[in-house]
């Protein structure tokens, strides 16, 4: 493999650049340390002062952390690069509580036709393959470190992923770049570190070239990962009802690697990673009459009435009674909004109406049975889910039960061009 000079990488840069005319600023994630110093160095070379700019992050794990961020701020200075730098606080020492503390702050700060530049290189990509691998990783994992992605509301880019270390460490020493060691670096009691210390030595023994190797099966795993992606969003268009349901009879139509393909997408959508093969194997697994609850980190998964339901885990609350005079407006009750439309008869405008949630044994007259009806069995004749009918909103008006949304209506207050109440969670 032929040696990447200090010119060589500053016109992989400049062509970079070219080639994303959109983003109007860049922003160097600089770290002090060998790489983001290289990055920032050869940006600084190409860029206009204007739209460069560059971000330490002090995660206040190290004794010599204000040292550094000065010292970033001064290298930052000397190179006519304007510098900013914030403090965060890691829930604990570990790699991967920095990491979300560090994208936490990336995310706040990096703005519309903003992008961020990440100093990750080939040795880090490989690294990051051999890891996830020892991690039991899916074709997702195994597709190492992405180039780019969406980050807050810009985009982040890793233009130096095909530049080796050695490469970057000759252009630092021929531009003669100083940098911050972290000693963190040496602790191989972090995985990471292990392996760049202590097992890529082995392996550089009897395979030299093993880590552009592992590059390009990273790359080959991330068309593999686009491939799951298109397939299962095919699959979804025919599974999924609504955004948050899955037709249980839907899935059922496909082998058991497309489901999990379809329930991982799935659940990447509403913001819900699943690390764990046997969750998402158990739920791949059902037959249509079953019953379930699968706990995740941001997301509950629930199996009622031949579907898939997924909704926020967070903790159910009491809901307070919410007065209201109806208007079209939308008004926010427990974890679901109640909206209002028009329609040939409905509540009147202007109606006083109070909304609660439904209280056990109450019942409604329904018409066309000639009798009450418990709001318990309408509940039940309508398929409401289980874990709904508790918070499910009841409408008032001088006590009396007006409307249950979506299930009921007291056909004496309505009038002609009335409102229709439904509920969304």
């Amino acid at each position: 493999m032929s040696n990447k000079t200090a010119a060589d990488i500053r016109e992989s840069l400049r062509l970079f650049f070219l080639q994303h005319p959109h983003i109007e600023h860049w922003v160097v994630a600089y770290s002090g340390g060998l790489d983001s110093s290289l990055l920032l160095k050869l940006c600084s070379d190409i860029l206009p002062s204007d739209r460069l700019s560059s971000l330490h992050i002090n995660h206040q794990l190290q004794i010599g952390s204000e040292q550094w961020e000065r010292l970033c701020a001064e290298t930052s200075a000397e190179w006519g690069v304007s510098f900013e730098s914030e403090k965060v606080t890691c829930n604990s020492s570990s790699e991967e509580s920095a990491r979300l503390a560090r994208y936490g702050a990336f995310s706040k700060r990096i703005n519309i036709n903003q992008g961020l530049l990440l100093a990750h290189h080939l040795d880090d990509q490989a690294e990051t393959v051999l890891f996830n691998l020892f991690r039991g990783s899916s074709v997702n994992g195994l597709s190492g470190i992405a180039s780019n992605r969406a980050i807050g509301n810009g985009e982040l880019f890793r233009p130096l992923l095909n530049t080796s270390k050695r490469d970057i460490e000759s252009a630092a020493q021929e531009l003669q770049i100083t940098w911050v060691e972290d000693p963190s670096n040496c602790d191989t009691s972090y995985t990471r570190n292990w392996i760049r210390s202590e097992l890529s030595g082995v392996l550089s023994t009897q395979w030299p070239d093993w880590k552009s190797k592992l590059a390009k099966t990273a790359a080959r795993m991330n068309d593999a990962t686009e491939l799951h992606a298109a397939l299962a969003e095919m699959d979804l268009e025919l599974c999924q009802l609504e955004e948050s349901v899955l037709s249980l009879a839907a899935l059922s139509q496909h082998s058991l690697a497309r489901k999990k393909n379809v329930l991982y997408h799935w659940l990447k959508s509403v913001g819900q990673i699943v690390g764990s093969e046997k969750q998402l194997g158990s739920m791949a697994k059902l037959d249509l009459k079953a019953k379930g609850e699968w706990q995740f980190s941001k997301v509950i998964v629930r199996a009622y009435d031949e579907k898939l339901f997924v909704s926020p885990n967070i903790e159910a609350k009491p809901n307070e009674p919410v007065k209201w005079v109806l208007s079209d407006e939308v008004i926010t009750f427990g974890h679901g909004q109640l909206r209002s439309c028009l329609a040939e008869r409905g509540l009147p405008l202007n109606m006083k109406l109070c909304i609660r949630s439904r209280v056990p044994g109450e019942s409604v007259y329904v018409e066309s049975r000639g009798g009450h009806v418990s709001v318990k069995k309408l509940m039940n004749e309508h398929r409401i889910p289980p874990w709904l009918r508790e918070s499910w909103p009841v409408v008032c008006s001088s006590d009396q039960i007006v409307a249950i949304p979506g299930i009921w209506l007291d056909e004496k207050v309505c009038v002609k061009d009335g409102f229709l109440l439904n509920w969304v969670v």
